[in-house]
């Protein structure tokens, strides 16, 4: 994730400088049904590049209960593990005898 921002704040950088210091930065007209998007090339890469970052944000949220589940799974396992080994180091072994 970290380095997605790290990219994501690169790519903004890189657009800002582009869009002010190109005299011809392109020009980049998007017509769908009866709406008219205009930009330039830099604020089109900047906006790509944002959905892209707020997409893989969304997907990190969403595993996020699955994470946790096998975090929980995980320490229960693990809790388990010790408690046996614990219990059998305390109990004799049951062909010993006590005296």
């Amino acid at each position: 994730m970290r380095r997605s921002l790290l990219l994501a704040a690169a790519l903004v950088l890189g657009a800002v400088l582009a869009n002010t210091l190109l005299p011809e930065n392109g020009y980049v007209a998007i017509s769908f049904r009866s709406y008219l998007v205009e930009m330039s090339v830099p604020t089109l890469v900047l906006c790509v590049m944002l959905t892209l970052l707020v997409l893989e944000s969304l997907q990190t949220v969403a595993r996020w209960p699955n994470r946790a589940r096998e975090a929980r799974l995980e320490q229960r396992r693990a809790r388990a593990r010790t408690s046996i080994s614990a219990c059998s180091r305390c109990r004799p072994a049951a062909g010993a005898s006590r005296s």
